[in-house]
């Protein structure tokens, strides 16, 4: 599922189409909704720590090897 539309950098207009597509098209909120809900599933503390700490222990052992 998409969880969002993407615009060009700094252009106003085509994020104020973007935004006024979403306003008007409830089909689309509903499936935006949905893609975010399953996105967040990715970034929850859990798995941000569990990164964190396996990123962690790679640079440890490039360090531990090097010295």
């Amino acid at each position: 599922e998409r969880s969002c539309l993407l615009v060009p950098p700094r252009n106003s207009r085509e994020l104020a189409k973007a935004v006024i597509k979403i306003l008007e098209n409830r089909s689309l909120q509903k499936r935006l909704s949905r893609g975010c809900r399953q996105a967040i599933l990715k970034y929850s503390w859990e798995k941000v720590a569990e990164g964190t700490v396996k990123l962690y222990k790679q640079l440890y052992k490039q360090v531990a090897l090097k010295n």
